[in-house]
């Protein structure tokens, strides 16, 4: 407010002009004014008016000629001269002393620790509340603080008084203080040690809070646990208070660490260690204290590899407990920090026992991670530090390093011939009725632009593959076929683009496939003729390959062709095996001159097709108007009823039935149509039985075809449907599927009209996979077939009866009056089906009581001529049951066969076990069993039983296995050899079925389970306590079922799952040693394609252990059998490792392998040879690999050379390659290596550790440019890169560490980690080889055993300072390098902070680095003075300000916080130096209108009293009522005036002269502005120097005016007190 006006009574006296508060003196003793003020006096020259100033205007006079001088000249003269710096350098330099002598000086330390104090209770109490009671400032507590709180006590009290956590700190450091201060006269002292004590006092806290929530341990057998489960959590008042304590705690556990009071070291070594000792609900509190400190932890390995490890293992049983819901944030919290950790130290999940452990773990974590991320990046998630992270990279990077450090993929090698033949062969032998041929490389990714030598190698491989008689199979033709044509189409559309248009494939192809008829030694063999005509034959019928085109150029060139000649040639031969698919005449005639000459009227193909064709009509005579005849055409039976068909070459077999009989066959159905009569059945079987056997595929399909598209009835269609289904490989092969499905599409929609069961055929569709080949309106009507009959068979009715476990109406079946009436069995199928047929169990339930009753007829018919026929009844009582079910029948037999019926099997009794084996038989053929289910639970099982020695024989036994070996002849060798209990012969049709049962086999993939039961066979064989006629039966189905083409394929297609099926038999029961010897005698009579060989008492080839044999082995055709035999050449080793022969020949074998040098491709050809051994052998093999690499080494010079390197890299490169790739895991989940003989182990080491100083060498040839020296350089990093695989592998080997590798051990890890140095921040950096080597020493850290009276987690890490790290390292690799060093304690207080002292010649030198002392670093605590009384300096810190070279400058600060005295401060000095004159002038020329708005006004008004506006524009009104026109002294002032004006914290308008920017005027003081325009233009009227600007105000324009007007020049409050 305006102080009151003075009374008229008073005289007025004069207004004196006073500067502003802020406004500094120019002099601080001589009276020379102010800067920039200027004020008005009287008497003043301005103020004189006379003519000359009126005319000339106004100018001052100078006072003295000083203010004219000019010392330019003097300058110019002087500055010539050299003692000018000189002076001016020392003047400058006296000025600076004089200005240091009058500064004061800083006084000496007067810090003092507040001592402790021994208080009454009622004092101490007292002091404890006031030190909780933040208002009481520490200074009043800091002269003493009292003793006797220690321990769990301390934080007690600070917890249960809520003192807050600075003040906590503060008092928790004066006592440890004044503890330190008392240890500071022991010897030994360590300012550390009382760090080390207070935080195993806050751990112990820590673990006392823990084991209030922690659960009971599981009883232990053996183990007496005392232990009390505390309820913290069931109550809310304890679990409250157990919340408050832990709250408290980790808030003052958080700010003692981040003062340095607590040891990182301790602290973290202990919390990366508590992961494995919580439980699940203990580590809800850890994962939070893991996140928490996560970022120290990451650091160093040693802590980061502990956390991951229990955290995964703590997560994998999180996954497998039922409580996984109830702890999902601990889940959450285990997987954020295993990311988190992934990310911060990736090295650290590079650990092969981690890998092997958790790796599906690691990979479903990261897996969700990206999942998450993806969605973050479709918007379906927001972003976090969760999905905001790409790290699948990262993944791949670190799943290819553990890959690669536990040896499981080793570098793949190209360019090897060999090689690349073997797997287009393994690929071939691997294609089944399922696969997609376009898949398959072999040929289908060559071009006619590339290398036509590997495109023509390619094509011979598949030809080859498709003709040898060592593979099996009559497919291969056909594949081949398929995969030529798939070639000539793809390049036939490449052709189309233009890629090649000077080729055409089908002329290229044509002489690839002359060529290598003509070339290959293979095709000239007189046994692989016919098998070349059944490739030509079907390359020519698909249009692969031209006929005429053949014959032209066989004509062309003169050949020999005439049969009668005895210099023909080979393509005599096939021009008469090759089947032709036309029936063109011309080509016939030409064929049969070029074949017997001009003059040939008959030839021998006449007399031939005479008698195929009497042989046929014979067999057939239906298809020419006979009837019928009973006639024995088994199929063993028919190489005696057609001896010239099957003798006859392909050429005149496919001549005849598909240019004679298949049009019969048509013109028959044909007419059986039209008549509307039967087409006989077994006629019909006869005719795909004779097209099967001659291998004319394609016609038997055609004829399939032919029942597809007339909709016969079920037995001849289930005729066509198994043929599909025996076949389905030959159809694939041809690429006929699509056909097959789209026929059998049409066929349900002729068979649903006609409301015939559509049941085989949706099985069909189902087993072949032929579904998704139909449209898919096609495959919604399957389905919809499918579900109707489901329905339709098994209705849904909960008020339906369930089947009870027992029905007495099957019993009736046995006391019917007629055994054979058929019509009762139907009668009660029909009858139960009615009454259970919702029941889900209902075939189980009633193969369960019909077996019951089964095992009864026995004991109830006492004829035995009445037992078989019994028998047939209750299985046609079955056969009409799985008509009224919708197709699980056979399902629910093979889970009762599995299952409950195990125990049933084994009492059945001797008389009963023919008649189970007639009603299995039975229902197998008529298609209500599968064989395999039989063979699954009935006869594999009762082999695998009796021939175990250790169990005694039933008295059943013989009876069992005659019973088994009966229906093993007729279901997997599909023979009628033996009678079957005097059964008649099974019909044609019946055998076809149990041939398309068979091949269900492999559809079903159980056939390796009927691999497991041939060494079951042969122990059966030697099993003592059988009969003869019973071991001799084995023998013959044993040899029989290997004989058969079915059981070949399977076996030469993978030889390795009979090699399993040995070793698994082996493992699962301890046979004697000659059993042992048989079993595998028997299998490589398997593998060697000799079953026929009876005689197992001699090795067919014991040379197969030599090296050269399995090196000369070693072709892409016998591969297979080389390693399989090779493989049970191993296992036959191991039958008898004790006995010294044996021992001998294992040793002769093994170092047979490293004895010589190999080449690369023999080594990984042998490498997978002998992949997968274990045991014994495996022991010995490593052993012999290990001494070959440590006489390598010992041959190894110090000094090494080019050549020394190249050596010993090719050899022992190749060794160790073998090594690993035969004993090496071959999946992630695998054991480590075999654990191998300790002296040998040791010797390796010591070698090992003798040559690594040759990695020192790296560090040698820095910066050279000679060619050999580089060279020399180059195979140094090589060899220590190789001498590092190494070390990796023997950190692989299994079993504990030798004393001589413990002792080793930091030696070797120095020095990798050298070289890890070496080659991250060398002359020559690589991060390929940095990354190998930190991996090696990483591997070494965590496989080094630590000692467990240890308790420093630091004892496995490399014992060196991360700061001695090279300055040339980068900062990436820098921190990957010191994870994996000593700890170096982090403190920011202190780092990069060090003692600098001086020299004698006064020079800076760097000295220790600071030592931290957070215990002794009181916090200050005396209360601040206030800013204005300018006291003294105080050097009353715990930290000396002697310790910074503190000094006083003399110089003022000012009171911080206001921009116009910071603007104006800036005015009066000179900082070019410091801003650009672009920053200058931005800020010179701002006006901050922040100040004069209202809210600035009442912030000012309520910090002094007044507004500081308001008081400006008195002040600012009272000099221009004094002086209405300044003078022109003020005036010329020049620009000093003007900006000490402008930057006035008071002022509110500019100077007359200043510049206003209208842009940073708000919009209401532009609107008054336009409102006052008119009485600023008046003002100008007195001095057109003088601008009137109205700034803008909070209130309105007049109202603003008005009281303006009304105020009167007084000095405010302020003023006066000044």
């Amino acid at each position: 407010m305006p102080s009151p006006g003075p009374s008229s009574s008073e005289p007025i006296g004069a207004y004196v002009s006073k500067p502003a508060e802020w406004l500094p003196q120019i002099h601080k003793s001589a009276d020379l004014g102010y800067y920039g003020f200027h004020p008005p006096r009287p008497d003043q020259e301005e103020d004189q008016l006379n003519e000359k100033f009126v005319r000339e205007g106004f100018s001052s006079s100078y006072s003295v000629d000083a203010e004219r001088h000019s010392a330019l000249d003097d300058t110019k003269r002087l500055f010539p001269e050299p003692a000018t710096f000189t002076f001016l350098e020392n003047l400058l330099h006296r000025v600076f002393e004089i200005r240091a002598e009058q500064a004061p000086q800083i006084p000496p330390p007067s810090f003092k620790l507040p001592g402790r104090a021994t208080l009454p209770e009622a004092r101490r109490l007292a002091w404890v509340n006031d030190l909780a009671n933040p208002n009481i400032p520490l200074q009043k507590l800091g002269r003493s603080v009292p003793s006797g709180f220690k321990g769990h006590d301390l934080l007690d009290m600070l917890q249960t008084n809520n003192v807050t956590i600075p003040r906590a700190v503060w008092y928790i450091r004066v006592l440890g203080g004044n503890e330190i201060q008392g240890m500071k006269n022991r010897v030994g002292f360590q300012p550390s040690q009382y760090s080390v004590e207070w935080t195993m006092n806050l751990l112990s806290y820590l673990k006392k809070l823990l084991a209030d929530i922690a659960l009971p341990s599981a009883p232990r057998a053996g183990l007496n646990i005392k232990q009390i489960f505390k309820s913290t959590f069931t109550e809310p008042e304890s679990r409250d208070k157990w919340v408050s304590k832990c709250s408290y705690f980790l808030n003052l556990l958080r700010a003692c660490y981040a003062e340095g009071m607590v040891d990182q070291c301790t602290f973290l070594s202990w919390l990366a260690l508590q992961p494995g000792a919580s439980n699940l609900p203990q580590m809800a509190l850890i994962t939070k204290l893991l996140d928490e400190y996560l970022e120290p932890l990451s650091h160093y390995r040693v802590f980061a590899r502990p956390v991951i490890d229990e955290c995964l293992a703590k997560l994998k049983e999180l996954n497998e407990t039922k409580f996984r819901i109830h702890l999902h944030s601990t889940a959450v919290s285990m997987e954020s920090i295993i990311l988190r950790l992934f990310v911060m130290i990736p090295d650290a999940f590079v650990c092969v026992k981690m890998w092997r452990a958790h790796s599906a773990l690691v990979t479903q974590t990261i897996a969700d991670q990206e999942r998450a991320h993806a969605q973050y990046l479709s918007g379906q998630l927001p972003f976090n530090s969760h999905t905001g992270l790409d790290i699948a990279g990262l993944f791949r990077e670190i799943e290819r390093r553990n890959d690669a450090v536990s040896f499981l993929k080793l570098p793949q090698r190209t360019g090897m011939a060999l090689r690349l033949i073997m797997d287009d062969v393994e690929a071939l032998n691997a294609i089944s009725f399922d696969t997609d041929l376009s898949s398959i490389n072999c040929l289908t990714r060559e071009t006619m632009t590339g290398d036509l030598d590997t495109l023509l190698k390619k094509l011979d491989t598949l030809l080859t593959w498709a003709i040898l008689p060592t593979q099996y199979g009559h497919h291969r033709p056909y594949i081949a076929t398929t995969l030529v044509i798939q070639w000539r189409t793809r390049m036939l559309e490449m052709q189309t683009q233009g890629e090649f248009p000077s080729h055409d494939p089908r002329e290229f192809l044509q002489d690839a496939l002359f060529d290598w008829l003509e070339s290959c030694d293979r095709t000239h063999e007189k046994t692989n003729v016919p098998h070349v005509a059944y490739l030509y034959g079907e390359l020519i019928r698909r249009d692969a390959f031209s006929y005429e085109k053949y014959v032209q150029r066989l004509i062309a060139r003169g050949e020999s062709l005439e049969v009668a000649k005895e210099d023909r040639t080979c393509h005599s031969d096939f021009l008469r095996y090759i089947p032709l698919n036309c029936h063109d005449a011309g080509i016939l005639r030409q064929r049969k001159v070029i074949l017997y000459g001009h003059r040939a009227r008959t030839t021998p193909e006449d007399e031939v097709e005479k008698n195929i064709r009497e042989e046929l009509k014979t067999a057939l005579p239906v298809l020419f108007g006979g009837e019928p005849r009973e006639m024995d055409l088994g199929i063993a039976s028919f190489s005696s009823r057609f001896p010239s068909l099957l003798s006859a070459s392909p050429f005149e077999q496919q001549k005849i039935l598909k240019h004679w009989l298949f049009p019969l066959v048509q013109a028959y159905v044909k007419n059986q149509v039209a008549t509307k009569k039967i087409v006989d059945v077994e006629s019909y079987c006869i005719a795909m039985e004779v097209m099967s056997i001659t291998k004319c595929y394609p016609i038997l399909l055609e004829a399939v075809f032919i029942l597809f598209k007339n909709g016969f009835e079920r037995p001849l269609f289930d005729a066509g449907l198994e043929c599909i289904l025996r076949f389905s490989d030959i159809w694939s092969a041809m690429g006929e599927k699509p056909r097959i499905a789209a026929q059998l599409s049409k066929a349900i929609a002729v068979w649903k009209a006609k409301e015939v069961d559509l049941r085989p055929l949706l099985h069909l569709f189902a087993k072949v996979n032929l579904l998704e080949l139909v449209t898919p309106a096609a495959q919604q009507h399957i389905q919809e077939s499918k579900t109707t009959l489901f329905h339709l068979l098994r209705p849904e009715n909960p008020s339906a009866p369930s089947i009870p476990p027992r029905l007495t109406e099957l019993l009736q079946l046995m006391f019917a009056d007629d055994i054979g009436d058929q019509q009762a069995a139907w009668n009660l199928a029909h009858e139960l089906w009615v009454k259970y047929k919702s029941s889900a169990n209902f075939g189980w339930v009633l193969w369960d009581n019909a077996f019951a009753s089964l095992r009864q007829i026995t004991a109830i018919h006492k004829e035995a001529e009445k037992h078989m026929p019994c028998a047939r009844l209750y299985a046609t009582f079955l056969y009409h049951l799985h008509e009224l079910m919708p197709g699980d029948f056979d399902s629910q037999v093979r889970n009762w066969l599995t299952g409950s019926g195990k125990g049933e099997l084994a009492a059945l009794s001797s008389d009963t076990w023919p008649l189970f084996a007639a009603l299995l038989l039975d229902l197998v053929v008529r298609g209500a069993l599968q064989s395999s289910t039989v063979i699954i639970g009935v006869l594999c099982p009762a082999w695998r039983i009796h021939s175990s020695p250790v169990v005694p024989l039933p008295p059943n036994t013989n009876a069992m296995l005659r019973a088994c070996q009966l229906l093993g002849t007729r279901l997997l060798l599909c023979s009628q050899r033996e009678k079957f209990y005097g059964s008649p012969a099974l019909a044609l049709r019946d055998m076809q079925r149990l041939f398309s049962q068979r091949e269900a086999f492999v559809l079903d993939g159980i056939f390796q389970q009927v691999l497991e039961s041939i060494p079951t066979l042969v122990a059966l064989e030697l099993r003592p306590g059988l009969e003869d006629d019973i071991k001799t039966s084995m023998t013959n189905l044993r040899l029989a079922c290997l004989q058969s083409s079915l059981f070949r394929r399977l076996i030469c297609k993978k030889p390795d799952h009979l090699v399993f099926a040995v070793k698994k038999a082996l493992a699962s029961a301890d046979y004697s040693l000659e059993t042992r010897r048989r079993i595998i005698s028997a299998a490589k009579v398997v593998i060697d394609g000799h079953p026929e060989m009876s005689d197992l008492e001699s090795d067919p080839d014991d040379s197969i252990c030599d090296w050269e044999t399995i090196t000369s082995r070693l072709t892409p055709w016998d591969f297979a059998k080389t390693t399989a035999k090779v493989q049970l050449t191993l296992c036959d080793f191991e039958r008898d490792a004790t006995s010294g022969e044996a021992h001998e020949e294992l040793e002769k074998f093994t170092a047979g392998f490293f004895d010589r040098p190999t080449t690369p491709e023999q080594t990984d050809l042998v490498a997978d040879v002998v992949r997968g051994i274990t045991g014994v052998v495996a022991s010995k093999f490593l052993d012999a690999g290990l001494t070959r690499l440590t006489g390598l080494l010992n041959e190894l010079p110090l000094n090494v050379t080019t050549e020394d390197a190249e050596g010993f890299l090719r050899n022992a490169g190749e060794n160790l390659r073998l090594l690993a790739k035969a004993i090496g895991p071959s999946k992630r989940d695998d054991h480590a290596f075999p654990e191998p003989s300790k002296e040998i182990q040791d010797a390796l080491v010591v070698a090992l550790t003798a040559k690594l100083p040759i990695m020192d060498l790296l560090a040698k040839v820095d910066d050279v440019t000679d060619t050999d020296q580089l060279a020399l350089n180059e195979s140094v990093k090589m060899l220590s890169i190789f001498l590092c695989r190494i070390l990796q592998f023997i950190l692989c080997l299994s079993g504990s560490w030798s004393p001589e590798l413990i002792k080793n051990a930091d030696p070797l890890r120095k020095i990798v980690i050298r070289a890890a140095m070496r080659m991250g921040g060398g002359a020559e950096v690589d991060p390929q080889c940095f990354v190998l080597f930190l991996d090696t020493a990483a591997f070494l850290i965590d496989e080094m055993p630590k000692d467990p009276k240890n308790p420093d987690v630091f004892q496995t890490a490399v014992a060196l300072d991360p700061r001695t790290i090279p300055g040339s390292v980068p900062h990436l690799f820098r921190g990957r390098l010191a994870a994996l060093l000593s700890f170096v304690r982090e403190d920011p207080l202190v780092q990069n902070l060090a003692h600098v002292p001086y020299d004698a010649s006064a020079t800076h030198l760097v000295g220790l680095q600071v030592v931290s002392r957070p215990w002794e670093w009181v916090d200050y605590s005396e209360l601040p003075t206030d800013p204005q009384e300018r006291p003294g300096i105080k050097n009353a810190g715990s930290v000396s300000l002697e310790h910074f070279e503190a000094r006083a400058t003399g110089e003022t600060l000012a009171k911080p916080g206001d921009p116009h005295v910071s603007s104006a401060i800036k005015s009066f000095q000179d900082s070019f130096s410091q801003e650009s004159i672009f920053e200058r002038d931005w800020r010179e020329s701002r006006i901050d209108m922040r100040h004069d708005s209202p809210d600035a006004v009442d912030r000012n008004r309520s910090d002094d009293g007044e507004s500081h506006h308001s008081h400006q524009s008195k002040s600012g009104r009272g000099r221009s009522a004094a002086s209405p026109a300044p003078s022109a002294l003020s005036r010329s002032s020049g620009r000093a005036s003007s900006l000490s004006r402008k930057q006035s914290p008071g002022q509110t308008r500019p100077a007359a002269s200043e510049v206003i920017d209208v842009d940073s005027l708000p919009s209401s003081a532009l609107a008054s502005d336009r409102g006052k325009k008119r009485k600023a233009s008046n003002a100008s009227l007195f001095d057109e120097d003088v601008a009137v600007v109205d700034g803008p105000s909070s209130g309105s324009s007049r109202g603003t005016a008005a009281k303006r007007g009304k105020t009167k020049s007084t000095p405010t409050s302020k003023s006066k007190k000044k």
